[in-house]
């Protein structure tokens, strides 16, 4: 069977050994959330991810959606991504998976989820550039100028795009 491992940084090795995948796990940073995963993925579809705070989640082709496991070892995903890798989907089913991908949102996860959006969001604004003076935004009331290549300012060109109120310079 075809697989390969890929990690949230964008490394991959195709057909890895154990110990390639062992060193891949080990080379995660715990304190990196939003990159700290790897994932061992079939040509059929499959893949079993595991994530830095100890999930693992598999992700199936078909109707029976994502699910994981809780406080899942090194060693635990090494034996699931060899069984997944040899094809052994019998072995992997039969573990004791439980609906969703078990991500938690804790206050301190959220606090970063919202600071990350908002820093995205400066980025999309910013770079939106300045509104022309030589025009006005075809919001009514709004008197403000549109940005190039749109007709609306930048506030209500970026909530056109994102489809949300826009957090500055309200």
């Amino acid at each position: 069977m075809t697989f390969y491992i890929s990690n949230g940084l964008g490394d991959s090795i195709d057909s890895p050994s154990r110990e390639q995948m062992r060193a891949f796990l080990a080379a995660l940073d715990p304190s990196d959330e939003e990159h700290g995963a790897a994932w061992l993925a079939t040509a059929d579809g499959h893949a079993l991810e595991w994530n830095v705070d100890g999930r693992l989640v598999l992700d199936t082709p078909g109707d029976r959606g994502v699910r994981h496991l809780a406080k899942v070892s090194h060693d635990q995903t090494i034996d699931l991504w060899c069984a997944l890798a040899r094809g052994d989907l019998v072995y992997v089913n039969e573990q004791r998976w439980q609906d969703g991908n078990g991500f938690v949102r804790t206050p301190e996860r959220q606090a970063e989820i919202e600071r990350s959006q908002l820093a995205w969001d400066r980025e999309f604004y910013d770079g939106l550039g300045a509104e022309r003076g030589d025009a006005h935004c075809r919001r009514d009331a709004c008197t403000r100028g549109p940005v190039t290549h749109s007709v609306l300012c930048r506030i209500h060109h970026f909530e056109s795009i994102k489809g949300r109120r826009c957090p500055f310079e309200h």
